[in-house]
């Protein structure tokens, strides 16, 4: 499956497909992950969806549709809260990575491991994710390295839901 128009075609240096290709070949038909997709140049947004808000000064303003090509592969793929939530589990149970990358990827330096961060929260609890912005959105998708217990949400920058603060209350909350 080729990518449609609009879509940058960066090329990954281990399989010579373009990094959407590669993706979608590797991740995201073998997890079933319907409703992500890269957006290349495409300002839409495929299907229901949010939208996205950002404040200045005293005033909101709507910032759904762009190009976000502009971070390349750092940002440009768009996903539901349902498949972050397939995605993490596929990962943490071992589904995409060899069990060595897993605890290569799992092992920390100042609570960073790769594309992996550790949250201790104050009952002790360790808990694994990661979190993405982009003009207007925040998302973030946090589990337990056993996968029983996990959070995800998505909320527009306009609001205080996606800061450190709001995040750090919600795992609290969650995880204590």
């Amino acid at each position: 499956m080729g990518q449609p128009a609009g879509v940058v075609q960066h090329r990954t240096r281990e399989s010579g497909r373009s990094y959407g290709d590669a993706i979608t070949h590797r991740v995201l038909r073998p997890l079933g992950l319907r409703g992500t997709s890269l957006p290349g140049t495409r300002v839409e947004i495929p299907g229901p969806h949010a939208r996205a808000y950002l404040r200045f000064e005293d005033e909101v303003f709507d910032v759904t549709e762009y190009d976000p090509s502009f971070i390349g592969a750092a940002g440009e793929m768009i996903s539901t809260t349902a498949d972050l939530n397939r995605f993490v589990d596929a990962l943490l149970d071992g589904r995409l990575l060899h069990p060595a990358q897993l605890r290569e990827m799992l092992g920390t330096v100042d609570g960073r491991g790769l594309g992996l961060v550790t949250y201790e929260v104050s009952c002790g609890a360790r808990v694994w994710g990661h979190n993405g912005r982009l003009t207007g959105y925040s998302s973030t998708v946090v589990s337990s390295e056993d996968t029983r217990t996990r959070m995800t949400f998505a909320v527009s920058w306009a609001w205080d839901f996606g800061s450190v603060t709001g995040r750090e209350a919600l795992l609290e909350e969650v995880y204590c």
